[in-house]
């Protein structure tokens, strides 16, 4: 009976310390999956903040790179309305110079111009003051001509001599002072007016018909013939000549 007790009595033991160990190793597991749990939630917990803070470190990395984009972006512009800036002064500056460069061009035509003109106009004038001077001479020599019929040969070969070298000595003159006359001279009024009386006068000598050594000799005689002056009439020619010349 006490042997039955016993074993009934250790069975109950037996099973209360199953019980109690089974409890036992529940509650075990329970606080390691708590310990597990809690592990995991600060993991988890420092995982969101690392990531938090690399989200933000990006963030800023992003930001800067943006600003200096921007930064860049606008120093481009700068630079580009710079450049564009430099080349409109450049091409202002070409385009001054190719105008000066075709205003001097052109001056400098229109001086050549004005100087050729000058020049030809220069000749065209000695030539016909030299035609005009030739006619004057003739005139006077028609007239000193007649004047020395009464002479004897000598005296007259003497004063015509005298007379060539001294139309020459003019004509030498004429030259020497058109070469070095301005062209202030030309465009002078009275000079302009002298030229034109030279010229109509020297028009009216060129159609007139040249005298030769026989109209001389018919001129002291007094008989008027074809393309023969007479003594008045040489007379009244050379004082106009030579109110012309005076005038001039």
């Amino acid at each position: 009976m006490d042997t039955l007790s016993n074993l009934t009595g250790l069975a109950h033991f037996e099973e209360e310390t199953g019980l109690l160990i089974q409890i036992l190793w529940f509650r075990r597991q329970q606080e390691r999956r708590q310990q597990l749990l809690l592990e995991a939630t600060e993991e988890l917990d420092e995982y969101e903040l690392a990531e938090k803070k690399d989200r933000e470190r990006r963030r800023r990395r992003q930001l800067r790179r943006k600003l200096r984009y921007l930064k860049l972006l606008e120093e481009a512009e700068l630079e580009s309305e710079r450049e564009a800036a430099e080349w409109d002064l450049e091409a202002e500056r070409e385009e001054a110079e190719r105008e000066e460069a075709e205003r001097e061009e052109a001056e400098r035509k229109v001086a050549e111009w004005k100087e050729k003109v000058l020049k030809k106009y220069r000749r065209r004038e000695l030539r016909s003051d030299l035609r005009h001077l030739d006619t004057l001479e003739d005139l006077l020599e028609t007239v000193s001509a007649a004047g020395d019929a009464e002479l004897d040969e000598d005296e007259r070969e003497a004063r015509r001599i005298a007379r060539i070298e001294a139309r020459r000595a003019r004509k030498n003159k004429l030259l020497l002072c058109r070469r070095g006359a301005t062209a202030a001279t030309a465009t002078d009024p009275a000079e302009s007016a002298s030229l034109q009386q030279g010229h109509r006068e020297q028009s009216q000598a060129e159609r007139k018909p040249r005298k030769s050594r026989a109209s001389h000799a018919a001129a002291r005689t007094g008989r008027a013939g074809d393309g023969v002056v007479t003594w008045a009439r040489a007379r009244r020619m050379g004082a106009a000549a030579v109110t012309s010349r005076r005038r001039e």
